[in-house]
C-alpha cells in the first residue's frame, strides 16, 4: 500500500488492512456499513430476548471490517447501558491464534465463568467453528446461546443450525470501487471519501428460539 501510494496514481479500496496503516490517505474507500448493521442487531436481540452477555470473536485488528463489526457490538452495548469488558471477548491476534481450531475456541469458550449468551463472530467462517466448539462442549445454538455471522458465505448454511449473518453484496462493492476510481481518474485533486453500503441482515435459526 505504501508502494502504490508512492507511484502517485489513483486509487481505491475494497475495506482496508485494520491498523497496521492509517485510513487517511490519498485514496477513496469502500465497505460494507458493518458498525451500524451488528449495532442494530445487537439492539434487536438485546430487546427481544433479554440478552445481557455478549462475546465478540476474531481478531479485531485484522482488518477495518473485522474492526468496525467489533465496534458496532460494543456501540449497541453502550446505548444500552450494558457494562462490558474485553475479558469477555476473544480477541487474539490471528496470526498465533487459529480460528478455525475447534480445540482451541473450546479452551478459551471454557475459561468464561459463564457462557456468553451470545457470540458475535468475525464472519461466518469463524461462526461455524463457534458453533461445533459449542457443541463439542454440551452447549446447543440458539437453545443455550445465539451466534452469528457476516458475509452471507456457504459456512452460513453448510451446517446445523444454519446461521444468521449479513448478505454483503461483493459485486455491488466492487462496482462502487471502480466508480470511484474514475471519478479520482477524471478530478484527481478532488477530496477523498469513504463510501459505507447497507446491505441485509438473513435471519436464521442460530438467533431465533
Amino acid at each position: 500500500i505504501r508502494t502504490l501510494e508512492g507511484l502517485d496514481v489513483p486509487l481505491s479500496f475494497i475495506d482496508f488492512p485494520g491498523y497496521k496503516f492509517e485510513t487517511k490517505g490519498r485514496f477513496d474507500l469502500v465497505c460494507c456499513s458493518d458498525q451500524k448493521l451488528v449495532c442494530e442487531l445487537v439492539k434487536n436481540l438485546i430487546q427481544q430476548y433479554k440478552i445481557r452477555r455478549f462475546c465478540f470473536v476474531g481478531d479485531y485488528r485484522h482488518c477495518l471490517s473485522f474492526h468496525e463489526r467489533y465496534m458496532g457490538m460494543i456501540r449497541a452495548l453502550q446505548r444500552k447501558d450494558l457494562p462490558h469488558g474485553v475479558q469477555e471477548d476473544i480477541l487474539e491476534d490471528d496470526t498465533t491464534f487459529d480460528y478455525g481450531d475447534v480445540a482451541r475456541l473450546k479452551e478459551r469458550i471454557q475459561a468464561f465463568k459463564r457462557v456468553p449468551e451470545c457470540f458475535v463472530c468475525c464472519n461466518d467462517f469463524v461462526a461455524r467453528k463457534v458453533t461445533e466448539a459449542c457443541k463439542e462442549l454440551g452447549y446447543f445454538v440458539p437453545e443455550d446461546a445465539f451466534v452469528f455471522g457476516f458475509d452471507g458465505t456457504g459456512w452460513a448454511v453448510n451446517g446445523s443450525p444454519k446461521l444468521t449473518t449479513f448478505n454483503v453484496d461483493k459485486e455491488c462493492l466492487g462496482e462502487e470501487a471502480i466508480r470511484s476510481l474514475s471519478i479520482r481518474i477524471r478530478h484527481p485533486g478532488s477530496p477523498t471519501k469513504t463510501i459505507f453500503l447497507d446491505c441485509d441482515v438473513i435471519n436464521r435459526e442460530s438467533t431465533k428460539r
